[in-house]
């Protein structure tokens, strides 16, 4: 089946079985719990060598990968006032975007929220939307997105079964969280001092929080499923994982400050991760759509008029 398999393919597994058929011969005269054929040879010498020891990080490589968020920060304070975010009229600048974050990210710390702990996002696509993450991982949690537009039921069932410290939403989605203490739901539009519009960074709490406990191995974020098999399960991705992702998005796509990256997919599936992040840990700028879906031909009209480089679309 050529059409399937090259020679070179075929060749190692031909290699494979004439190897076992060896393995075979040889354990022939062995008892019968040492020779499964589960734990007989299929590998040579230097396969199995190369697979043990290929892309094995030591713990100082650990220690030394960044946070997904520290991605951002970097950003931030090579340039500043370059735009971070583009959707629809509106525009922030790195500075601005992280202040906005940092605000909100100081109450959450005070809320508890730090390694290993989730906090549920609850919003519409938006400015909003991109600082509450970022917020989130700077506080040392890990965000759970759940699209404001799901039935309550399932959202319901994320908060039970992540069992979030906070949620970030607004007044009229408060309700969905009442399992929660009233002060651990930041309700974005009743609350004037992280309204996003006070984006400047003169306020005392927009400086960086600093923790110090927060690892590489640490949750970053938590994606549900879509259920299509039962009930969705929320799959937990660790920072490392996901900036090792964004470090080869940025390398393979050649991502620099000057260029524009569209963010299409819904922030509840984790392709939305890889366009936020490599946008904004490339100092490049993210360009939003809003909560209309496009048709095909205004896909390619938004690509035009915003002079997208990238965008990543099923």
């Amino acid at each position: 089946a050529t059409a399937l398999f090259d020679r070179a393919t075929i060749q190692r597994y031909a290699d494979y079985w004439s190897r076992l058929l060896h393995a075979i011969a040889e354990a022939a005269d062995q008892p019968a719990a040492d020779a499964l054929v589960s734990r007989l040879p299929m590998l040579d010498t230097a396969e199995r060598n190369l697979l043990l020891t290929q892309g094995i990080a030591t713990a100082d490589d650990a220690a030394r990968a960044p946070s997904l968020h520290r991605l951002f920060e970097e950003r931030v304070a090579a340039a500043p006032q370059a735009t971070a975010l583009i959707c629809g009229d509106a525009r922030l600048s790195y500075a601005e975007l992280n202040a906005r974050a940092n605000r909100i990210a100081h109450r959450l710390i005070a809320l508890g929220v730090g390694p290993e702990t989730r906090v549920v996002v609850c919003l519409e696509r938006g400015i909003d939307a991109i600082a509450a993450l970022l917020a989130v991982l700077k506080a040392g949690g890990g965000y759970v997105p759940a699209d404001p537009h799901l039935p309550a039921e399932r959202i319901r069932y994320f908060c039970e079964d992540c069992t979030p410290v906070a949620a970030i939403s607004t007044a009229a989605m408060a309700p969905l969280f009442d399992m929660l203490p009233a002060d651990a739901v930041l309700c974005l539009d009743r609350e004037p001092s992280l309204d996003s519009a006070k984006s400047g960074t003169d306020l005392a709490d927009s400086h960086d929080p600093v923790v110090p406990e927060l690892m590489p191995d640490h949750l970053a974020y938590v994606i549900y499923t879509s259920g299509s098999t039962g009930q969705p399960k929320g799959v937990e991705v660790e920072h490392r994982s996901v900036v090792a992702r964004i470090d080869h998005a940025i390398a393979a796509y050649a991502l620099g400050a000057e260029d524009r990256c569209l963010q299409f997919s819904s922030l509840s599936f984790d392709a939305s991760a890889m366009q936020i992040f490599s946008a904004l840990g490339a100092g490049a700028t993210l360009v939003m759509r809003g909560e209309a879906l496009w048709a095909p031909e205004a896909v390619a009209e938004q690509i035009a008029a915003h002079s997208i480089a990238v965008a990543d679309i099923p």
